[in-house]
C-alpha cells in the first residue's frame, strides 16, 4: 500500500462521518502506513479548530487516487454523478436538464435538489481493478494479462455494477418519496386553506342578530 499511496500523494478520502457520509474529499498522505492499515491524510478543504488543514488517521480502504479529469462531457437525466460542492464530491442523479449547461441533481445523502454547473460535474465512477468504470460502461473490465476475463475481475465487475444498479434504484426511489410527501404536504395546505375560506364565508354569510328591544314602563 506504501507504493500505491506515498507520503504527499494526492487522495479522495470517503467520509463516514454523519452528514458527510460517502462524500469524497480531497486531500494527501502525510505518513505512511501504520500496523493497522491506516494513513495520516491532510484535507484541503476541511479545517480544524484553528483554522489549520485538518489531519487525521483513515483506513485504506477510505482512499483511493483521484478520478481522472473529464472535458466537455455532456450528462443526461438519470446519469449518476458526482457533484463539487461544500468542499467535496457528492454522488447524486440528474433529474432534470436545464439551459445554459446546468443540470438539476437530486442527492440522495441529504434527500434534496440542487442545481449545478456542467464545470462542477463528473460522471460517477468506481475504481474496480484498476479501471474508472462507469454506470454507462457496459463492457468488460480486462486484465493486464490478455484479453480474456478471469474469474475474479469477471466478479468484482459485476458486484460493481449491480451495486451501481442499486445505487440507481434507491436514488431515483428517494427522489420520488420526496416528491410524493411535498404533493401530500401541498394537498394538506389547499386543504386548510379551503376549510379557513370556508369558515370565512360561513361567518360573512350569517345573518345578523337582532337586537331584542329594551321592554317598555308601563
Amino acid at each position: 500500500m506504501e507504493s500505491q499511496f506515498p507520503i504527499g500523494a494526492p487522495v479522495e478520502i470517503t467520509s463516514d462521518d454523519v452528514g458527510h457520509r460517502g462524500a469524497l474529499f480531497l486531500g494527501k498522505i502525510v505518513s505512511p502506513v501504520s500496523y493497522d492499515n491506516k494513513f495520516e491524510v491532510e484535507y484541503e478543504t476541511k479545517m480544524n479548530e484553528t483554522g489549520q488543514p485538518l489531519r487525521k488517521r483513515v483506513h485504506v480502504g477510505l482512499l483511493r487516487p483521484p478520478q481522472p479529469s473529464e472535458t466537455d462531457r455532456d450528462f443526461e437525466f438519470g446519469d449518476l454523478v458526482d457533484a463539487f460542492f461544500v468542499g467535496a464530491w457528492w454522488e447524486g442523479s440528474i433529474t432534470k436538464v436545464l439551459d445554459d449547461s446546468r443540470y438539476v441533481v437530486y442527492f440522495r445523502s441529504v434527500r434534496s435538489e440542487f442545481e449545478i454547473r456542467k464545470s462542477n460535474m463528473r460522471l460517477h465512477r468506481e475504481l474496480v481493478k484498476g479501471n474508472w468504470v462507469s454506470h454507462l460502461q457496459n463492457q468488460n473490465v480486462h486484465d493486464s494479462e490478455g484479453p480474456k476475463q478471469s474469474t475474479a475481475n469477471m466478479t468484482a465487475y459485476v458486484k460493481n455494477l449491480l451495486q451501481q444498479m442499486q445505487s440507481r434504484f434507491q436514488t431515483m426511489s428517494d427522489f420520488i418519496v420526496m416528491k410524493t410527501d411535498e404533493m401530500g404536504s401541498g394537498i394538506n395546505e389547499l386543504e386548510e386553506s379551503i376549510n379557513d375560506l370556508s369558515t370565512e364565508m360561513a361567518v360573512e354569510g350569517s345573518p345578523s342578530p337582532v337586537a331584542t328591544p329594551n321592554p317598555k314602563s308601563i
